[in-house]
Formats: C-alpha cells, sequence, structure tokens
C-alpha cells in the first residue's frame, strides 16, 4: 500500500537533524556515546556494591 504522506528527501536527515542539535545547544556531541559508556560502568559499579 503507497502511502502519500511519506516523501523522498536527497539529504541524510539524521546528519541534518544531529546538526541542528548541536547548532540549538552550541555545543559538540561527539563525545556523547563515550561519556555514556563511563556513565553506565558507574551505574554498574554502584549496583553491584548495594
Amino acid at each position: 500500500e503507497l502511502v502519500e504522506t511519506l516523501r523522498f528527501i536527497e539529504e541524510d536527515e539524521v546528519a541534518r537533524d544531529f546538526a541542528r542539535i548541536q547548532e540549538v545547544f552550541q555545543t559538540s556531541l561527539e563525545l556523547v556515546e563515550v561519556k555514556q559508556e563511563r556513565f553506565n560502568r558507574i551505574i554498574s559499579s554502584i549496583a553491584l556494591e548495594l
């Protein structure tokens, strides 16, 4: 079934959204994954100590 609300966009929407988020928050988000991994390790160690 054809859904007429879908449209083709030449540019990468994820890249465009990512650039817009960085622009809005005026920061680089390139190290977010690394920081998330560190956070998860800290949370895991706290959970193990309880």
